[in-house]
Formats: structure tokens, C-alpha cells, sequence
């Protein structure tokens, strides 16, 4: 398994709580398929550098975890749909 990291940027909309609650939910088809996840981290509600959906601000999460390469390709296409989510970027990690 290799280490990633997801950034998420979510709608500024969506109160802390649930913003806490659908990153977690992010987190689940990672479980699923047998990887490991760090809890997530809070940076805070942010200015955007430029308008994104409409949106000045977001709240920003980063999530470490280790996953099999064919669960973020699964994960890119779960991410796209969820509409709370104004972007997300996934890297992997240096050893």
C-alpha cells in the first residue's frame, strides 16, 4: 500500500459539524477496501484565491491515509459527485 494525501476544500455553506461528518464520510470507501486512514485535519475557514462555484470561501481538510493505487482511481470518481465539495486534490506521499 502506498500514503496519500487528500486535500478537500468544502462549500462554506456547510456548517463545521457536517463538514466534519461528510469528510469522515469521505474517508469510508478507503476502510472498505482495506486501507488505513489518519483522522482528518481542520485548517480553518479560508479565502479562496479565486472564485470557485461561486464560492469566496471554503473550509479546508487534509486526510493522510495509505490505500492500493486502484482504490484512488475509485476514489476520483466517488469525489467528483459529491456537491458539498468545492475541490479536492490527491497526491501521493514521498517515502
Amino acid at each position: 500500500m502506498k500514503k496519500y494525501e487528500a486535500m478537500f476544500i468544502v462549500s462554506p455553506e456547510v456548517s463545521e459539524q457536517k463538514a466534519e461528518e461528510a469528510v469522515k464520510e469521505l474517508s469510508q470507501p478507503i476502510t472498505q477496501d482495506g486501507g488505513k486512514v489518519e483522522a482528518p485535519k481542520f485548517f480553518g475557514k479560508r479565502k479562496l484565491a479565486y472564485r470557485i462555484k461561486k464560492k469566496d470561501e471554503g473550509l479546508y481538510y487534509i486526510l493522510e491515509f495509505e490505500a492500493e493505487p486502484k482504490t484512488v482511481t475509485k476514489l476520483d470518481g466517488i469525489y467528483n459527485l459529491k456537491d458539498f465539495l468545492i475541490r479536492y486534490l490527491i497526491t501521493a506521499k514521498d517515502k
